[in-house]
């Protein structure tokens, strides 16, 4: 027999609640709250924005910028549903140019958190709002903070859902760099637990700039420039070559009218680009910008805001699979690369891929000494009747390996010690395989003191490694001890945490390194193909010669 359930009768939900459902569309966690605040603070067209967390944003999470402001009798209305500046119209709904428009995100924020407002709009007062919407006076200068306290206090439930705070803090840092990625005419700044965690300057119209302060200096150097136009679309940017590619993909980064998309079309022309540059089971590593008409698509598709739907969606796929493929032909052809291929006659390699001062050659940091080309990968130097050209950072390694493997045949690394002691903070499984392998690491170069249950310090260095991350480096390296990794697996381990691409070049180290060059091949009697060549004087004369 069937039960019938009698039903409540249909009612409008409460604000408080219909606010809660909609949080849990837009809220999923700290790093949600941080995106939806700062992409209201770039509409407001900030150009500085500070985001302060506490406990990975549990606690508290704090954002400022120097924006356009709130007007004073639209203070309420910013934290009212469906209340927002970026539309008017149905017709608004077609070209959305905005990062945020849905008017969602402040009422869900202040409805599961104790929240905070504090804005000043042009030449009026600054004044403050509460999550109970009280309106006080107080101070601030030209822009907004939004300060939420104890995120999902209302909603303990939520709180179950969170990952261990540093899984937390990781997404928020990784939704921030993003978001500096595809807006790189704003500063940032990002504090976790009252510690400074990066501060990227404005770089105006030079994205290699922000994209080299987040990726590091060698994915702009080892990727290939992209920059195509075609039926009112411009895509350009940066596409990694195939040593760039990576076991994982987070290091994809695509952004629509400077929105971060994923989006299958897309991911389809990229991948179908790189079919034949990149091994199965690796992953491309780009950051590339689209701007296109907002009429030709629609963002009102998610929640998120990070799918699309494209009006003409194949002209956009075969756009940027063309765009890129042309990319890949025009500039596979790496003169310097095949120059260290002693296989190759020089002049017969300049005859067919004339090399230009204009090209190659950074006029503003060459010396007297070198020519510094393909932005610091190589450098050619005329000393002693040599002509030379190096690759830098590959003879940097090179020469730190021979010097490990020498070093350590004859009893112990050189090490150096440190005027002022560094701290690490180690697991006691860490404290045990230093104190089980204290004479192997003595043997690498480094000296610790165990001063506490969980804390040693760093007394002495190896000399070979001045640019090491020492903290990343030496977990490694106990990590290898405790699975019982070999020499070579350990000399791999610090060559692979040298951190050589951080060098800055000068002319004194550009000097040290011809000199252990010079050094190396006493000993040996021959020259290292592959990673400096000797040419003839000819060829230097035409570079230098050659316009």
């Amino acid at each position: 027999m069937s039960v019938t359930k009698a039903f409540p009768r249909i009612h409008r939900l409460e604000t408080e609640v219909a606010n809660q459902i909609a949080a849990g569309e837009v809220i999923e966690r700290p790093a949600s709250v941080v995106k939806e605040l700062v992409e209201n603070s770039i509409d407001a067209s900030a150009t500085h924005i500070i985001v302060e967390v506490e406990n990975a944003g549990s606690t508290l999470i704090l954002v400022k910028d120097n924006g356009q402001g709130i007007y004073k009798d639209d203070l309420k209305l910013a934290l009212t549903p469906h209340a927002t500046s970026k539309l008017s119209s149905v017709s608004d709904l077609n070209h959305i140019a905005s990062l945020g428009f849905r008017g969602e995100a402040l009422p869900s924020i202040a409805s599961v958190s104790r929240f905070l407002l504090t804005s000043k709009q042009n030449n009026e007062a600054a004044l403050s709002i509460d999550h109970e919407l009280s309106i006080k006076p107080a101070s601030h200068n030209q822009g907004t903070t939004v300060e939420v306290q104890d995120l999902f206090y209302a909603t303990p439930a939520r709180r179950k859902f969170l990952k261990s705070e540093r899984t937390e803090f990781l997404r928020i840092q990784s939704i921030l760099k993003a978001i500096a990625l595809g807006h790189v005419d704003i500063s940032f700044r990002f504090i976790h637990d009252e510690q400074k965690i990066f501060h990227y300057a404005a770089a105006e119209s030079k994205p290699e700039q922000r994209i080299t302060d987040i990726l590091g200096k060698s994915f702009i150097r080892k990727s290939l420039h992209v920059d195509d136009e075609r039926d009112n679309m411009r895509l350009y940017g940066w596409i990694g070559s195939a040593e760039q590619s990576r076991s994982h993909c987070d290091r994809q980064f695509f952004f629509i009218n400077g929105r971060l998309i994923q989006d299958k079309h897309v991911n389809h022309a990229i991948k179908l680009a790189y079919a034949d540059k990149i091994p199965p089971g690796r992953y491309a590593s780009y950051v590339l910008y689209l701007q296109i008409d907002p009429s030709e698509m629609d963002i009102n598709v998610h929640p998120s805001k990070s799918e699309v739907r494209f009006a003409e969606v194949r002209n956009v796929h075969d756009f940027i699979y063309a765009a890129l493929s042309q990319t890949f032909t025009l500039q596979t052809k790496i003169t310097f690369d095949e120059i260290m291929d002693k296989n190759n006659n020089v002049e017969d390699v300049y005859t067919a891929y004339p090399i230009t001062k204009k090209e190659l050659i950074n006029n503003n940091s060459h010396s007297s000494r070198y020519f510094y080309l393909q932005d610091g990968k190589y450098v050619i130097t005329n000393q002693d009747a040599d002509c030379l050209i190096v690759n830098v950072h590959q003879a940097m390694l090179f020469l730190v390996r021979e010097r490990i493997n020498q070093e350590i045949s004859i009893g112990k690394l050189q090490s150096r010690s440190l005027g002022l002691p560094i701290t690490i903070n180690l697991s006691s499984k860490e404290i045990a395989t230093v104190k089980t392998h204290q004479q192997e690491l003595m043997k690498l170069g480094f000296e610790f003191n165990l001063n506490n249950k969980d804390i040693v310090s760093i007394l002495a260095i190896p000399v070979c490694l001045p640019y090491a991350d020492l903290f990343k480096l030496i977990l490694a390296l106990l990590n290898d001890m405790q699975i019982n990794r070999t020499h070579e697996q350990m000399v791999n381990t610090m060559l692979s945490h040298a951190n050589i691409e951080n060098c800055q070049l000068n002319d004194e180290m550009l000097d040290n390194l011809i000199e252990e060059i010079k050094e190396y091949e006493s000993k040996l009697g021959h020259h290292h193909s592959g990673v400096w060549r000797y040419l003839d004087d000819q060829f230097f004369n035409l570079l230098l010669t050659n316009e």
